[in-house]
């Protein structure tokens, strides 16, 4: 596997995975937003996605983003350049 891939798994996914599922502890059913749509950002949606988290609310300036994010486990996007989040 090429060290760039690698690093990416070894970082992002099992990092923020890790964060949702075990540090802030996402249960089915409960609310989460994400911001950004970064890779690491991904990963903590799909995380939230596996623990059964719904709505799950991705947040970022990027409206060619949000295709990408439904595929990993939004529910909800917002596009913040135009909509105020809040």
């Amino acid at each position: 596997m090429p060290l760039d891939r690698a690093a990416l798994i070894g970082y992002a996914v099992t990092t923020s995975f890790g964060a949702v599922i075990n540090s802030i502890g996402v249960a089915a059913g409960e609310t989460i937003a994400v911001i950004g749509y970064g890779g690491v950002d991904l990963s903590a949606i799909n995380g939230a996605a596996i623990a059964g988290a719904g709505p799950i609310v991705a947040v970022d300036i990027s409206a060619e983003k949000l295709a990408t994010v439904q595929q990993f486990g939004a529910t909800d996007c917002v596009d913040s350049s135009t909509t105020d989040p809040m």
